[in-house]
């Protein structure tokens, strides 16, 4: 039986953090960000800390008490100075570091959440409705954490840094010799790459391959879609593992039937296709999202959005530059906390249409976008391309290698499967022949 968390005392710690924050730079440099005005009912420590915060924001060091009474002007002021410092008298003053560190965590989100409660009805009552930002006031709790990491020391810990290299990062194959080479082996955790192209060049054909490449690579892979219904995207996904042409998947209902559930049988991974309406959702919903599916038991290894230009920025009142920049970081920044790639699409700006090769600067609405991944690829077709067959893939930007070379890619239009070229463009298909192919990747799977 867990034993119960005896409650703190908020009105009486505040006088604690007072003092400590007084007697000790670190302590005061750890908790100062996450710290506001309102969690303080006492007035006069109010007073004190008006003065610390800026005192120590001007000077990075913290005030003496002259220092402190020196900036009170008002005669209030220095009768709430008085008061404060004659309750810090009476308190002990040798603290454990670690038991101040988890009440102080307590009491700042104990009083973050009663805030939060606060402003939310207030926000209700003058009939702002809002969730988005009603929720980013509780959310603020959840971001106080003062346990932070010191940091990788690179020499001292260079023991840790082997096993990482050996165990922990391993890339996560993208099963495209072209990339998987580039990337040094692959997608890792804690990344953003972006698919850059024009309208209808193929970014959402690129972004299923992928995710079904990494489910039958036993990789967990969340698919968020903001441009097509689960069905539309499902049943992508269907003619790729079956090679069953999309538009005759109803037709050979059985021989699908019976190819999924095969391939269930030898892959332990699963893939989650999670819809949309554009320009509904932001960030918070999407780390909402993947957090509920967590509990669930399904902790995605790679989350691929299509695409990043759908999702709604969490600021209001953003121009579309800002707007593209904020999303990007934010994406970016949830690929920090669940651990995993991110991987995503975005427009190229009309004067870029048709360009051999584009590079970041054709990016729409935000270079910040190009700024802020860690890999871009350019998808583009010359004029006998659509024809033959064929998606021509480069790289733009690789923090992991080669920011250079291109690749062409073979396109079957009827089940929307990616290969990295060879020399049959102009093989015929059937679906029997595709069938077939699908048992030789239940074959393959065999041998895995």
């Amino acid at each position: 039986m867990q034993k119960d968390v005896k409650a703190l005392d908020l009105d009486y710690y505040e006088n604690v953090i007072l003092l400590n924050s007084l007697a000790n730079q670190e302590y005061l440099a750890t908790i100062i960000e996450h710290v506001n005005l309102d969690f303080f009912s006492d007035k006069n420590i109010k007073v004190m800390f008006n003065v610390i915060f800026a005192f120590f924001q001007e000077r990075g060091v913290v005030p003496t008490a002259t220092e402190i009474k020196s900036r009170l002007t008002s005669d209030s002021d220095k009768t709430s100075f008085s008061e404060a410092l004659g309750k810090l008298k009476q308190l002990d003053k040798k603290y454990d570091k670690q038991e101040l560190l988890v009440n102080t965590e307590r009491f700042l989100r104990e009083r973050s959440l009663q805030r939060a409660i606060i402003i939310a009805a207030e926000k209700f009552s003058k009939g702002n409705t809002d969730p988005s930002e009603i929720l980013l006031e509780f959310e603020k709790t959840n971001t106080i954490n003062l346990s932070e990491s010191m940091g990788h020391w690179y020499f001292e810990d260079v023991e840790k840094h082997i096993l990482e290299l050996q165990t922990i990062y391993k890339p996560i194959p993208l099963g495209w010799k072209f990339l998987d080479e580039r990337l040094e082996g692959g997608l890792y955790p804690k990344t953003l790459t972006c698919f850059l192209g024009q309208v209808n060049v193929g970014k959402s054909i690129f972004l299923g391959n992928i995710a079904t490449n990494l489910v039958l690579n036993n990789r967990n892979t969340l698919l968020i879609s903001l441009e097509m219904s689960e069905f539309m995207y499902a049943k992508r996904v269907s003619s790729q593992i079956t090679q069953i042409p999309h538009n005759q998947l109803k037709t050979y209902t059985d021989e699908l039937k019976q190819i999924i559930q095969d391939v269930e049988k030898k892959i332990e991974s699963k893939l989650v296709i999670k819809e949309y309406p554009p320009k509904t959702i932001t960030t918070r919903q999407i780390e909402a999202y993947i957090t509920k599916l967590t509990q669930k038991g399904f902790k995605p290894e790679v989350v691929v959005v299509d695409y990043i230009n759908l999702i709604k920025p969490i600021t209001k009142g953003l121009n579309s530059y800002e707007g593209v920049k904020e999303v990007a970081e934010q994406l970016r920044a949830l690929s920090f906390k669940f651990n995993v790639p991110f991987v995503t699409a975005s427009q190229l700006k009309r004067d870029a249409f048709n360009t051999v090769n584009p590079g970041m600067e054709g990016v729409s609405e935000s270079i910040g976008l190009a700024a802020t991944c860690d890999v871009m690829c350019s998808i583009w077709q010359e004029e006998e391309d659509r024809e033959l067959g064929v998606i021509q893939l480069g790289m733009s930007k690789n923090r992991f290698g080669p920011n250079y070379g291109t690749c062409a890619f073979k396109v079957k239009y009827d089940t929307l499967t990616l290969t990295e070229t060879n020399s049959d463009y102009f093989e015929a298909d059937n679906v029997e022949t595709a069938i077939k192919e699908a048992v030789n990747t239940l074959d393959r799977l065999n041998t895995v």
